[in-house]
């Protein structure tokens, strides 16, 4: 919010997921041919020089003296004690919490499958792992590109969020329903082009309304719900493909997903804008 301000924050939200995602697409290509010729450590070794880019990125950044907030000297219990009580006295912000607590627990843990869908469902080796991967960066990142191209009303930031639950939901379906490798490319691309267009809304939506005392702490819940549910999530996925199979697995995901697509449908239809303008979700 500092760095570019509220008006460009969704575009500069859009176009860090571009760039994240057209690695994703050139990573897993690269990667694909790499492990072929010089083997996993290489390709590790790689991985690891590559930060080096972001360090000194990091150490370059330049902030402006008002962007750096005044330091809080409240123990971290009670700060966190805070934080939860600001975001639950808030729907719009709880709302938003949850939801991504439970899509990113159950339906962005199918990623954890693809390679026993390139080996076992696809019979196919580490290029067409590479392909799955790439697919989902080729849709992941044609989504961004499309956010940060324009901006978008509240309303508009709505519907995003439900018309890419229902992209992600129905790609991974069609991923699991999925016998070749060249329709699982085109859910992949799909499920990626939904995926993105629904985290970078929600990310947007709420930087845009949080009081700025509570945005660190919002952040730091907003990390806990994408990344923080992820291990569960990726266990219970992995023991029900054990079980089940990995088509099984992703098709609990994408039905998870889809769920959460209705309820969101139906929230939405029940909004009611505050004559200040503050969203409800």
């Amino acid at each position: 919010m500092q760095m570019v301000g509220p008006e460009d924050l969704p575009s500069a939200i859009a176009l860090n997921s571009s760039i994240f995602n057209a690695a994703r697409v050139i990573g897993p290509a690269v990667a694909g041919s790499l492990l072929g010729a010089v083997g996993e450590a290489a390709c590790y070794f790689c991985n690891a020089a590559s930060y080096v880019a972001v360090l000194v990125a990091l150490l370059r950044m330049r902030l402006p003296a008002a962007a750096h907030a005044p330091r809080h000297t409240a123990p971290l219990a009670s700060g966190l004690r805070s934080g939860v009580r600001y975001v639950w006295g808030e729907p719009p912000l709880r709302n938003l919490l949850l939801l991504l607590g439970i899509v990113g627990g159950f339906g962005l843990q199918y990623q954890v499958l693809m390679p026993v869908f390139a080996r076992k469902v696809f019979v196919t080796d580490a290029r067409g792992y590479g392909l799955l991967l790439a697919a989902a960066g080729v849709g992941s990142l044609a989504s961004a590109l499309r956010l940060a191209s324009r901006r978008y009303s509240r309303e508009e930031h709505r519907r995003n969020l439900l018309i890419g639950l229902t992209a992600f939901g129905i790609g991974v379906l069609g991923l699991a329903a999925s016998r070749q490798l060249a329709a699982a490319l085109v859910c992949q691309a799909l499920a990626g082009f939904g995926m993105i267009r629904y985290t970078a809304t929600t990310n947007t939506l709420l930087q845009l309304l949080v009081d700025d005392r509570y945005r660190g702490r919002m952040m730091g819940l907003h990390t806990v719900m994408f990344i923080g549910t992820a291990p569960a999530g990726s266990l219970l996925l992995g023991a029900l493909a054990e079980r089940m199979g990995a088509p099984t697995a992703a098709l609990v995901s994408g039905a998870v997903t889809l769920a959460a697509a209705v309820w969101l449908g139906l929230r939405l239809r029940r909004l009611r804008v505050p004559a200040a303008g503050r969203a409800t979700t």
